[in-house]
């Protein structure tokens, strides 16, 4: 009785083993489908038509347009956008639209040239040597990269009160697509003054 029982408790504890492991084998497939959906390195020309068509659409409400591909927190904080190949037709479609106006095909080709992923962001100070020694990363797994290149325009200074003054600089951070992996989650990692701030992004939300 005691030896079928333990024979049972060990079918048992068998079938539970292969439950586990299947569930972890399709959580693992499921992430890697879903992450096919991601950053289009080679969008196709139906998904560059549809793009142009959301952003005829989008010029209505450009806000919300943005705010599919923004991070941080736009106004109060650090804050920027994930400007992929697909989001930028879209986003020019949208701006050409409100001036009745149609994106031509030498810019579309322009865009889609690119090889690298843009990152527009928005540092915010007191004043305007809070933006010494700008350094923009990713980390992915075990890897960084650092940016293939970084465009950064003169502080401004946004409005004061009394005598406190907020300051904003805008920056423009590129990361060649051959340095990393446009369908995994990236850390943007954003350094300036004494501050380090880093954003999780998963690229699978931003087509």
């Amino acid at each position: 009785m005691i030896i079928s029982e333990k024979l049972l408790m060990r079918d048992k504890l068998h079938k539970l083993k292969l439950f586990v492991a299947l569930t972890f084998f399709s959580s693992i497939v499921f992430c890697f489908s879903s992450l096919s959906w991601a950053v289009e390195v080679k969008p196709t020309p139906a998904q560059v038509e549809k793009a142009i068509a959301e952003g005829r659409s989008a010029n209505a409400d450009l806000e919300a347009l943005y705010g599919k591909y923004s991070f941080g927190d736009s106004g109060v904080n650090i804050n920027g956008l994930v400007m992929t190949k697909l989001f930028e037709i879209t986003q020019q479609s949208a701006t050409l639209a409100s001036k009745n106006k149609k994106l031509d095909t030498a810019k579309i080709e322009e865009i889609l040239k690119k090889d690298y992923l843009l990152f527009p962001v928005t540092l915010l100070g007191l004043s305007a040597a809070d933006f010494g020694g700008i350094k923009v990363s990713v980390r992915q797994g075990m890897k960084t990269v650092k940016a293939g290149k970084v465009i950064v325009d003169k502080p401004e200074k946004l409005f004061c009160e009394k005598e406190t003054c907020i300051w904003k600089n805008e920056i423009y951070a590129g990361f060649y697509y051959e340095n990393f992996d446009p369908k995994r989650l990236v850390v943007l990692v954003v350094e300036y003054a004494k501050k380090k701030v880093e954003f999780p992004l998963q690229l699978g939300q931003y087509p």
